[in-house]
C-alpha cells in the first residue's frame, strides 16, 4: 500500500492512472475507513468480487500495468514498481496519449502537456490551418493538430462537466478549484472565459461563501481530532451538524459520525 501511494504521488501529474480494485466483498462504508486509515489517496474501485477471468490474475494481491499503447506490458505480484517507473519515463506529454507528434507541433504538444490547454489549442489551430492552406497537406501534421485540439477540448469538457456536477451537489469549494484549473488553463478560449464568469459569480454569493467556510471549518476540526478516539470524534462531529445544520458541511458530518 505505501508503495502504490508513493507511486502515486511521483507520477499523478505525469499521466500515471491508479486503480485499487476491491475484490473481497468490502463494504463501501468500511473501504472508505480502511483508505483513510492507510493514508491512501489514489482511486479506489469496487470490484467484482473476482479476476479469476483474467489469466493469472488469481489471489490477491495482483497488478496489471498498462502501457503508454495502452497493452498490458506486465501483470504479477512483485515488481511493478520498476516497470511502472521505466514506463513512465517513456511518457513526453502527459495526458496527450501520444509519444511522439509530427514535426511543428513538437511546442503545442509540450504546452499541452504543462496544462497549457489553451495556448496548445490555438498554437495546434494555427498550425492545422496554415498546413490546410498548402496545396498538398501534411496528413500527419493534420492528423496531430487534430488530435491535440481535440485531447485539449476533452480536458476541459470534462473539467467543466466536474465544476458543475460539484456545484450542484453543494460542493462549492471543489467547483471553484475546478473552475480556477479552467480559467488557468484555458485562457482566451471558451472554456477559461466561461470558468471566469462561474467563478467571479460564486465568489460573489453569499450562500456559496457561508457553505465554503463552514467546509473550511470542518476540515480544520478533523485535523485537530486526527489522533483522537472514536467517541470524542463522534461527539464534535454530531456538535459541528447541529451548529452547521442545513449545510453540506453539516451533512458530511452526519455521515462521518454515522460511519464511526
Amino acid at each position: 500500500m505505501p508503495q502504490l501511494e508513493r507511486l502515486w504521488n511521483e507520477f499523478k501529474d505525469k499521466g500515471l492512472h491508479i486503480f485499487h480494485v476491491e475484490s473481497q466483498g468490502t463494504s463501501e462504508d468500511d473501504l472508505k475507513k480502511f483508505c483513510r486509515a492507510k493514508g491512501m489517496t489514489f482511486p479506489q474501485v469496487m470490484g467484482q468480487g473476482s479476476f479469476s477471468g483474467y489469466e493469472g490474475g488469481s489471489g490477491i494481491p495482483y497488478a496489471f500495468v498498462i502501457g503508454a499503447d495502452g497493452k498490458v506490458i506486465w501483470q504479477g505480484r512483485e515488481g511493478y514498481h520498476a516497470v511502472i517507473t521505466e514506463e513512465m519515463a517513456k511518457v513526453r506529454f502527459p495526458g496527450l496519449g501520444k509519444g511522439s507528434v509530427a514535426k511543428g507541433l513538437e511546442k503545442a504538444a509540450a504546452t499541452f502537456a504543462q496544462k497549457n490547454y489553451g495556448k496548445a489549442m490555438a498554437d495546434a489551430q494555427k498550425k492545422l490551418e496554415a498546413e490546410k492552406g498548402k496545396s498538398s497537406a501534411d496528413a500527419a501534421v493534420v492528423a496531430d493538430a487534430e488530435h491535440i485540439i481535440a485531447r485539449a477540448t476533452a480536458v476541459g469538457e470534462r473539467l467543466q462537466k466536474k465544476a458543475e456536477n460539484a456545484k450542484a451537489e453543494r460542493e462549492y469549494a471543489i467547483a471553484m478549484a475546478t473552475y480556477k484549473i479552467l480559467e488557468d488553463g484555458f485562457k482566451g478560449q471558451p472554456f477559461g472565459d466561461n470558468a471566469a464568469t462561474a467563478l467571479d459569480a460564486m465568489k460573489a454569493d453569499k450562500e456559496i461563501s457561508k457553505e465554503v467556510k463552514a467546509l473550511q471549518q470542518l476540515d480544520a476540526m478533523l485535523a485537530q481530532l486526527e489522533k483522537a478516539a472514536a467517541d470524542e470524534k463522534k461527539k464534535n462531529l454530531k456538535a459541528f451538524a447541529e451548529k452547521f445544520k442545513g449545510l453540506k458541511a453539516a451533512e458530511k458530518a452526519d455521515q462521518m459520525a454515522a460511519n464511526l
